[in-house]
């Protein structure tokens, strides 16, 4: 895999002092507390997903690239809280707190929705679509996922 050479960027912050925060990424090397490192890219059935945070007992944050007419696997989590928001498309999102006694809604750009654990849920695209999730990240917490059922035969499994 080849990393971009170094880059910094100026991000403005907000408030009265005017100043910028400087992030720097590099190709992986360790410069002082600063380590940079590549996005991961996990490919699922449904299209990929890029986890670009992964702070292990504390956050995960991730991008989902889903295909227009993918649906994820109706699924729940022990101990995973999460949020998602819709970057660009449109998915629904079946919820509640059993297969079957589920809800739809409907997200765009724009709109996020928060899934706390034991919700069981599925996600689906109407059309390609860009979805950021932010959850909790105890230890486990890429197997922490039940699954009910699945069109791409992952059902009871923990698998990518």
């Amino acid at each position: 895999m080849t990393h971009a050479a170094r880059q910094t960027v100026r991000i403005p912050l907000p408030g009265p002092t005017a100043t910028t925060a400087t992030a720097t990424a590099t190709d992986g090397r360790e410069s002082g507390e600063e380590r940079v490192v590549p996005v991961e890219r996990v490919a699922k059935p449904w299209g990929h997903e890029e986890i670009y945070a992964a702070v292990e007992g504390r956050y995960v944050g991730k991008v989902l690239h889903l295909t227009a007419g993918a649906e994820l696997s109706l699924q729940s989590h022990v101990a995973k809280d999460e949020t998602v928001a819709v970057q660009s498309g449109r998915i629904r999102i079946d919820h509640g707190p059993d297969a079957d006694h589920l809800r739809s809604v409907t997200l765009e750009p724009g709109d996020c929705l928060r899934i706390p654990p034991h919700v069981v849920h599925r996600m689906s695209a109407d059309v390609d679509s860009v979805v950021l999730e932010t959850s909790t990240a105890r230890p486990g917490w890429r197997t922490d996922v039940v699954r009910l059922a699945d069109r791409y035969g992952r059902a009871g499994t923990t698998l990518p």
